[in-house]
C-alpha cells in the first residue's frame, strides 16, 4: 500500500482528513501495512498533529508473537533490544553501545537477530525487521526505564554529535528525547527539554515550516511552566 491509498485508508476509518504529519507518523510506525492500520485506526484522534507520539493499543494477535519472541532471549539481550527501541527504529551501534556500557549489545544483537526482532542494515547500523517489533519492544518498558533511557540516549546523541558527521544528533531528535526524558522531573532535565524545544521551535520556523514550530514552542513553554519559570527568565 503506498502513502496515497494509507492516507485514504485513513480518513475513511476516522471519518475525516488527518493531519499530515500524524498521517506520517502512522504510516511510519506501521509500515503503512493496511492491516495494522485499520487495526488502529479507530483509537486516533483526529485533532492531533503529530508532532507527539500517539499512544496506540496493538491488537494481541499482532503484538504478542512479538513479546514472544522478546521473552525468548536472555536479559541481557532483552535489555539491548529494548534499549535499541527507545533510540528509534533504525540505530547506529556506536549510540548502542552509550547508551548501554556495561552490556555485551553485539551478543545481544545477535540473539535478537536469532529471534527474529532485529538485522543488521548496513555498517555498524541495525534497524527491527519491522516497525511492529520496534513498538511492542518500546512498550514493554515501564515509564520510568523508558524515561530513563530516553535520557541517556539524549547524552549519547550530544556527546556524538560534538564530533559532527554523519552521527551528530538532530535538533527534532534533540528535543524529543529531552522531552521523554522531563517525566523523571527536576530542574535540570525540564531546563535541558526547554532548551532544547526551543531550539528546535527556532530551527522549524527559520525553515518556514511555522505549525511546527508553534508546537516546539508549546512544548517549551509547557516545561517551562512545569520549572516553575518566571515570565522574565522565558
Amino acid at each position: 500500500m503506498d502513502r496515497r491509498q494509507a492516507a485514504e485508508l485513513l480518513r475513511e476509518r476516522t471519518g475525516r482528513s488527518l493531519a499530515p504529519r500524524l498521517v506520517e507518523q502512522l504510516l511510519r510506525r506501521t509500515d503503512a501495512d493496511p492491516t495494522v492500520l485499520a487495526a488502529i485506526a479507530d483509537q486516533v484522534d483526529g485533532d492531533g498533529d503529530g508532532l507527539y507520539r500517539v499512544p496506540l493499543r496493538w491488537p494481541e494477535e499482532l503484538a504478542e508473537p512479538v513479546r514472544a519472541a522478546l521473552r525468548s532471549l536472555e536479559p541481557g539481550a532483552r535489555e539491548t533490544v529494548t534499549a535499541a527501541a527507545v533510540i528509534g527504529r533504525e540505530f547506529d551501534l556506536s549510540i548502542l553501545e552509550g547508551v548501554c556500557p556495561d552490556l555485551d549489545v553485539l551478543s545481544g544483537l545477535d540473539d535478537a537477530a536469532a529471534a527474529g526482532l532485529v538485522r543488521e542494515q548496513g555498517p555498524q547500523v541495525y534497524g527491527f525487521v519491522r516497525a511492529l517489533d520496534r513498538e511492542v519492544c518500546y512498550d514493554t518498558l515501564g515509564g520510568r526505564s523508558r524515561a530513563a533511557l530516553h535520557e541517556r540516549v539524549a547524552g549519547v546523541l550530544a556527546r556524538l554529535g560534538a564530533l559532527g558527521g554523519t552521527r551528530a544528533a538532530t535538533l527534532p531528535e534533540l528535543a524529543h528525547h529531552t522531552a521523554e526524558a522531563a517525566a523523571l522531573g527536576g530542574a535540570a532535565r525540564l531546563d535541558a527539554a526547554v532548551a532544547a524545544s526551543a531550539t528546535a521551535a527556532a530551527a522549524a520556523d527559520e525553515e518556514g515550516v511555522y505549525d511546527l514550530a508553534a508546537g516546539y514552542f508549546a512544548q517549551a513553554a509547557l516545561f517551562a511552566g512545569r520549572a516553575g519559570w518566571t515570565p522574565a527568565q522565558a
